[in-house]
């Protein structure tokens, strides 16, 4: 009985919590008063417990309008809580794209997804206007005054408290396609993590300058999305799997800075060169600004030894050779690339595209070519240089698990089979793949 009681009483505790009649409201705003009357009163105004008192209450003004109510609870947790009380509409409104419904409150709309999970508080009536940023003032106050770090856990408490506020508006912001607003807020938690001690603090709360550039980067902030991810960088924190360095690489070559987009590469495999995607745009980078082969093929003979099962580095060790017009080594690597991983579509395209290159050749040479005999051997080359072509783009499609890439891969076998009709086998394949182009 005393257990059930117990869950009765914190029930109602929520209920009080958030209160819309507005009682809660002049409570915490008399706090708040309180509070500001202590730290205006000179007696007062030197001792930490002052300020930290005020950002405490303040903390407490902020959350006023919902409570103990938290993201993630169903919606017959959140109307346990409630008890009674009846939004004064519901709308139809939309959380990242995604349809959800909103219910609207004196102080606070909530948003629940489809399935009845709390995903967003949006507080529309605070008690007390800039409530977290006047809580950072005063915790900032109150670690001034604590020199000999006696009320340190106090004050670590209430910044944790602060900290995983203004997360919460962050996200919210985030959630409701307001990215301009959640940069801001990401970067506050950053901002004010720093004035912690515990580790895990400090460690979460570069994490957040990460948030800041994700949402500012949305928000199509481009130069502050770089100072961002800079200084993220700067702190030595690079995200998950090195997401730093890419961002900022994509962000750099958008913006046509393509030498920063490689060094900033550079720079994240030198620090993490067993990354799993790093050196992969390496190799792109390296080739799309023309560095020398042999630099590209050193760098990409790394990453095989680091990857020996990932099937790109030969993929792209066949372009630089066919680049290079070293076509039988190209071949070689694409069907290197073929072995390594057979559901890897791109080597057996690749090796297409090297039979495609000596085929052009082959067509020049027979345009220019005066001797019968010797303009005949070359027709019979190309044809079977053509076969060569419809194979490996036949392995190609049959390797490849999208819809519309192996349209395309149907057609260029299509248009190859037509040129070869005359021999019944390539009559069934150009009719085969016709018959797949216009059925999909």
């Amino acid at each position: 009985m005393k257990k059930v009681l117990t869950v009765i009483a914190a029930i109602a505790m929520l209920h009080t919590a958030f209160a819309q009649d507005g009682s809660n409201f002049e409570k915490v705003v008399k706090d708040v008063e309180k509070a500001q009357e202590a730290a205006a009163n000179p007696k007062k105004a030197d001792k930490p417990d002052t300020w930290i008192k005020l950002a405490g209450t303040l903390i407490d003004a902020y959350s006023a309008p919902f409570g103990q109510l938290r993201r993630g609870a169903s919606r017959t947790e959140t109307g346990l809580f409630l008890r009674g009380m009846t939004p004064s509409r519901t709308e139809d409104a939309t959380i990242m794209g995604a349809p959800c419904s909103k219910e609207v409150f004196s102080a606070v709309n909530l948003y629940y997804s489809q399935e009845g999970v709390l995903q967003v508080i949006e507080i529309t009536k605070p008690a007390v206007e800039n409530a977290l940023d006047k809580a950072a003032e005063a915790i900032a106050k109150a670690k001034e005054l604590d020199k000999d770090g006696k009320k340190s856990k106090n004050i670590e408490e209430t910044l944790a408290r602060l900290v995983d506020m203004i997360d919460g508006e962050a996200s919210n912001a985030y959630y409701l396609d307001q990215p301009v607003k959640s940069s801001e807020f990401f970067e506050k938690v950053f901002t004010v993590s720093r004035m912690s001690t515990d580790p895990n603090i400090l460690e979460t709360g570069v994490s957040y300058l990460f948030n800041a550039a994700i949402a500012s980067g949305a928000a199509k902030d481009t130069l502050r999305t770089a100072s961002l991810y800079e200084k993220c960088i700067d702190m030595g924190y690079y995200g998950t799997e090195d997401g730093v360095f890419i961002n900022l690489y994509y962000l750099y070559s958008g913006q046509k800075r393509y030498d920063d987009a490689l060094a900033v590469l550079q720079r994240g495999y030198e620090i993490n060169p067993e990354s799993k995607d790093i050196p992969t745009l390496l190799i792109d980078a390296y080739s799309n600004l023309g560095k020398d082969p042999k630099e590209v093929l050193a760098l990409i003979d790394k990453v095989q030894a680091m990857r020996p099962t990932d099937p790109y580095p030969f993929f792209a060790k066949g372009n630089i050779y066919l680049k290079m017009k070293e076509y039988d080594e190209a071949v070689n690597t694409f069907r290197e690339c073929q072995k390594v991983d057979p559901t890897y579509w791109w080597g057996f395209y690749g090796e297409a595209t090297v039979l495609e290159a000596v085929g052009n050749e082959l067509l020049e040479r027979a345009n220019t070519e005066m001797d019968n005999a010797k303009y005949e051997a070359i027709v019979v080359e190309f044809n079977e240089n053509v076969k060569g072509q419809v194979e490996a783009l036949s392995k190609a499609f049959g390797a490849c698990g999208d819809l519309a890439t192996k349209k395309e891969l149907a057609r260029l076998v299509k248009d190859l089979a037509f040129k070869l009709r005359a021999e019944e086998k390539y009559q069934a394949i150009y009719d085969e793949y016709k018959a797949f182009v216009e059925n999909n």
